[in-house]
């Protein structure tokens, strides 16, 4: 990753205080390009973010465009953009102060345009305040503490340069007693698809939901369900709900054609873009829970591996699982 450029304008709600920055963050400073850094890469891969694409009317994609004609400096344009959060979330029943971060840079050599709303937390430090006796430290308040490097951003958009693709999480607020989501609604313009995670949550939960309908075994068509997620992520970034439907339900075209038109009514989409890592997370691993209250967590792929794991359906209705080829037994507290 490259950070070509960066500003930082503060938002703060507690004095009524916009102070946009008219100079550029230091991206060559360590601490900045550190701190900017890590979490540009953990926002690149957050499943939780939704995609979107820009309406007609986005003043926001037309600025952009004038920015990227060289038609307005990105000092300018990042002041625009913080004006109009400030606007907006003044108008709402949020009580919380930010930072806003607009930066623009590579990921591998692919060109973005990043916001990054930075909620104010309030934190304890020190001063050091000179007495007679010689230093005296004391602790004070701070009002203003930023989201550390392992903590998630809750509000983020990256604007894909090369094609306008949108990444964001957004915030709701409460503007009039109605709410509205600052990102989509308001700053971006934009109209939302469903995220990574949910479409793969989606098609768990149909999965599961089919396989209890027909009386089928519900953990063993989610264990297949993820290895499928976890195999198809090897070699595509998409995934197709219908396909895995096909994959899981093969041997039953009853539960495929429900799986099919319950993926129908949940209006999934034919293909969705899905992170490849994501979609690894998601699907590496299958937990089950039995009615006694046994719970088991394991590798999706040995679903159907008989030498690992082996799941018995007896004439009463009782179901056996049989671990295999356990070489040694960890207890974990």
């Amino acid at each position: 990753m490259i950070i070509q450029r960066a500003a930082l304008h503060i938002l703060d709600l507690t004095s009524d205080l916009f102070l946009p920055s008219r100079i550029e963050l230091d991206v060559g400073n360590p601490v900045t390009a550190e701190y900017l850094g890590k979490h540009l890469e953990k926002i690149l891969g957050e499943g939780r973010a939704n995609r979107g694409i820009f309406s007609e009317i986005s003043w926001f994609r037309k600025e952009l465009e004038a920015f990227r004609a060289g038609r307005e400096a990105f000092l300018d344009f990042s002041e625009d953009i913080a004006r109009r959060f400030y606007e907006e979330i003044t108008e709402s029943n949020s009580e919380t102060s930010f930072d806003l971060v607009v930066t623009e840079f590579l990921e591998e050599g692919f060109p973005f345009f990043g916001l990054l709303l930075l909620d104010h937390h309030t934190g304890y430090t020190h001063v050091v305040e000179n007495s007679r006796q010689g230093p005296a430290p004391k602790l004070i308040r701070n009002h203003a503490i930023l989201p550390g490097e392992s903590q998630k951003i809750n509000c983020f958009a990256l604007v894909s340069e090369e094609d306008l693709e949108i990444r964001y999480v957004d915030r709701k607020l409460e503007v009039n007693g109605e709410p509205v989501m600052l990102l989509a609604d308001r700053v971006l313009q934009c109209a939302p698809e469903m995220s990574n995670r949910n479409i793969l949550v989606a098609m768990e939960k149909i999965t599961r939901k089919v396989a209890e309908e027909f009386g089928d075994n519900a953990g063993t068509r989610l264990a297949k369900a993820k290895n499928y997620m976890v195999e198809n992520a090897e070699h595509s970034q998409t995934i197709s709900p219908r396909e895995l439907g096909e994959a899981v339900f093969r041997d039953h075209p009853g539960m495929e054609a429900s799986f099919r038109d319950k993926v129908d009514q949940a209006e999934l989409p034919d293909k969705a873009v899905v992170e490849p890592a994501v979609a690894m997370q998601k699907g590496k691993n299958q937990k089950i829970r039995t009615d006694t209250g046994i719970e088991i967590t394991f590798p999706s792929e040995y679903y159907e591996n008989p030498e690992f794991i082996e799941f018995i359906n007896h004439p009463d209705g009782t179901i056996s699982i049989s671990l295999k080829n356990i070489g040694k037994i960890i207890s974990r507290l």
